[in-house]
């Protein structure tokens, strides 16, 4: 498919591109993640250079990026990716739409898998990621509901505002009263 895309559509053109996204959806879910980060790094560059860097389908391609690193245990690099994406979407498309609300899950999972390496760090709270807004969560959409059980994992952990990143703000016996 992607040869015929190249050849009839031409290497840049954003299905092509389309294209290269997908079949770096289909490497990471055949474990190839190598493979999967190159599809990404190019279909990114393409978009970038033809649509721009805050079109949602770029965005897309971040916030798969995003899932990518996270898979990787690239957790500083995923958190680029997901702030990157959800910033661009809830200017292009709002805070309360479908594919924001998708990057904002996406980031709760990153948040959860981070919450648990910093245990395993010996991390006996963390500081939760500070946003420049609250979202006002609709519990009846089952995207929401999905973030809220995913946060739900997390509860073990002390959530403190005032934080850029979620970092690890206290180890066991260093000054937390353990």
């Amino acid at each position: 498919m992607l040869g015929w895309c190249e050849r009839a559509l031409g290497p840049d053109h954003t299905l092509t591109l389309d294209t290269v996204h997908k079949l770096g959806d289909l490497h990471g879910d055949q474990g190839k993640l190598g493979e999967a980060e190159q599809m990404y790094f190019r279909a990114l560059a393409g978009k970038e250079k033809a649509l721009g860097p805050d079109h949602t389908s770029t965005l897309d391609t971040v916030n798969s990026l995003g899932k990518l690193y996270r898979d990787q245990g690239k957790l500083d690099k995923a958190e680029q990716m997901y702030l990157r994406a959800l910033d661009g979407k809830e200017k292009a498309l709002g805070p309360d739409h479908k594919l924001t609300l998708d990057t904002v899950h996406n980031l709760g999972i990153y948040i959860v898998t981070k919450a648990n390496w910093l245990r395993r760090s010996r991390c006996t709270y963390v500081r939760w990621p500070a946003r420049r807004r609250h979202w006002d969560l609709n519990i009846h959409r089952p995207s929401t509901l999905s973030i809220v059980s995913g946060f739900y994992m997390f509860a073990e952990a002390s959530w403190q505002s005032g934080a850029d990143v979620l970092t690890c703000a206290g180890r066991h016996g260093e000054g937390t009263g353990t």
